[in-house]
């Protein structure tokens, strides 16, 4: 989680990285939600479990299925509003990129 400077309850950007639900995890795009924190976005990089990318890599052959991906994000989602007061952004502007 980055919060921007100098706002009270900024909106939030659930950044989902890319990477075809495959190979990129929540801190390898690290530098894209700063850039967006700067602009005045609370931005959460969601984590998420992985599916198999032997596409990419044979060795990358361990992996969930879709739609568990999604699942996942959205119980990322439903934590994120939960605890929006204690965390210092708003509840009612919620976003999703990536």
């Amino acid at each position: 989680m980055v919060l921007p400077k100098n706002v009270t309850k900024p909106p939030l950007l659930v950044w989902i990285g890319g990477g075809a639900w495959s190979y990129v995890n929540r801190s390898m795009e690290m530098d894209v939600v700063r850039k967006m924190a700067a602009k005045g976005f609370a931005v959460a990089s969601a984590s998420r479990r992985l599916s198999a990318a032997t596409w990419k890599d044979p060795a990358l052959n361990i992996g969930i299925k879709h739609p568990e991906h999604i699942r996942d994000i959205a119980r990322a989602i439903k934590y994120l509003h939960a605890n929006a007061g204690t965390n210092g952004y708003s509840d009612r502007t919620i976003f999703v990129g990536g």
